[in-house]
């Protein structure tokens, strides 16, 4: 399944603007109270790592894949049109990957699986009508467990656990069909950077061979039954978000990219993943009907994400995501003075790497990735025409460029791929001609 078809992307619908003025207090229902529920879905894992790769070619990045089903349960809180709540889950499943993990003539096979998710999440959203569109962060934990079977060493097969706490985000919208039931849709992402050395696990496992989980995407349905049964409630009048608007944003963000350089000779594994502060501007239309917010947007970031290191030749390398930017359909419900949104479209990101081997010996690549973008956001009107905004964005890419020719030192096996960006960030707008 690719990412493309797992990146739930928000599309942008186009209404026309009711004038300036205030809309009529619309009506939506009470969320407040305990339910319980349950939800099945579909996971994705992505890890990184050696093993034995002095004797074998093959890249050590994987996706773990498979389907997930639990039980989910919570209470809200509303005030108004914003429904506050926390949400206890635990979710089961089968997610795995089997792989070779051999070279020529050696039959070793590994298989790497997660059968245990939980987490616990503070939830904020907005309701309208019986809609409920939120967001949710938390923390997790998760169960996993690598498997080798090596018929050539001795011992001849291992196991490692990787039990792990986790970080977890997400969004998702909500349906009351009726007055005790509800039908959800959600994404989570459990943020995990869990790595475990597999250093004389077997005969062939050498000190630098380790294996990693760096996170784990669900999407899921679910139907919740709700306790209190659902009422009727007027809200406060939506202000006009209507008409262009523009923005500067400054955050930090994680890239994720994976590789390898020089295997044979050193650690080789890029086990690490650039992250620093990114800041740059953004500009937007939006569309309102009611309560209801409508938009396309489209941004560009300049980012200083960057991690290096010495291997154990005295090689340095260095890993850098420079620029990336987005344009972006979104929707989202205003309350009053505040505006909670998803988006979803297309984004591209500017990466390379840098290598240096001394006396002259040195090598630099740049890629340039495509891939969907999707991601939440809040914003609270401030005096006059300003406005202020917490957003996350959410890349997923999948973007591999071979590096046979990076320096003479490199091999024909060597590559780095650009994967997920995660971005958190503020921002300062700017609403031209509305009140």
């Amino acid at each position: 399944m690719s990412l493309k078809l797992k990146a739930a992307v928000v599309g942008c619908g186009i209404a026309f603007v009711l004038g300036g003025s205030a809309f009529a207090n619309p009506k939506s229902i009470n969320w407040s109270g305990y339910y319980i529920g349950a939800n099945a879905g579909f996971a994705n894992g992505d890890l990184r790592g050696h093993y034995d790769e002095g004797e074998d070619d093959r890249p050590r990045d994987f996706r773990s894949t498979g389907a997930i089903f639990g039980l989910q349960g919570g209470y809200n809180w509303q005030v108004g049109r914003k429904v506050y709540g926390i949400e206890l889950d635990v979710t089961g499943g089968d997610i795995l990957n089997r792989f070779d993990v051999g070279g020529a003539g050696d039959p070793a096979w590994a298989t790497f699986r997660t059968s245990l998710l939980s987490s616990a999440r503070f939830r904020s959203g907005i309701a309208v009508d019986n809609i409920l569109l939120f967001s949710s962060i938390g923390v997790g934990f998760g169960h996993s467990k690598l498997s080798v079977i090596d018929p050539t060493a001795a011992p001849n097969s291992f196991s490692r656990s990787f039990n792990a706490p986790a970080l977890v985000t997400g969004l998702g919208v909500d349906w009351r069909f009726s007055p005790r039931w509800s039908l959800r849709a959600e994404y989570l992402y459990y943020y995990f950077g869990k790595s475990r050395s597999l250093a004389g696990a077997t005969n062939d496992t050498e000190d630098f061979d380790f294996f990693k989980i760096s996170g784990i995407q669900t999407v899921r349905l679910g139907v919740n039954y709700h306790f209190n049964a659902a009422v009727p409630t007027v809200s406060a009048p939506a202000m006009n978000w209507a008409g262009w608007y523009g923005g500067v944003h400054l955050g930090y963000g994680r890239s994720e990219l994976p590789g390898m350089y020089d295997e044979a000779g050193d650690i080789g594994g890029l086990n690490f993943d650039p992250r620093g502060f990114a800041g740059g501007l953004y500009a937007g239309r939006n569309w309102q009907m009611g309560a209801w917010v409508y938009g396309i947007e489209i941004d560009g970031t300049w980012a200083g994400m960057s991690n290096d290191r010495i291997d154990d030749e005295g090689s340095y390398q260095k890993l850098k995501t420079t620029a990336f930017g987005s344009i972006r359909g979104r929707i989202g419900v205003a309350a009053d003075s505040k505006l909670f949104y998803l988006t979803g479209g297309i984004g591209a990101v500017r990466s390379s790497i840098y290598a240096d081997e001394g006396a002259g010996n040195n090598g630099k690549k740049n890629l340039t990735s495509w891939g969907p973008v999707i991601g939440a956001g809040f914003e609270s009107a401030l005096q006059g025409n300003w406005s202020f905004r917490l957003e996350g964005l959410t890349y997923l890419l999948s973007n591999r460029v071979s590096l046979p020719d990076l320096t003479t030192d490199s091999e024909d096996e060597d590559y780095i791929r650009q994967r997920n960006i995660y971005v958190v960030r503020a921002g300062l707008t700017y609403r031209f001609g509305t009140k």
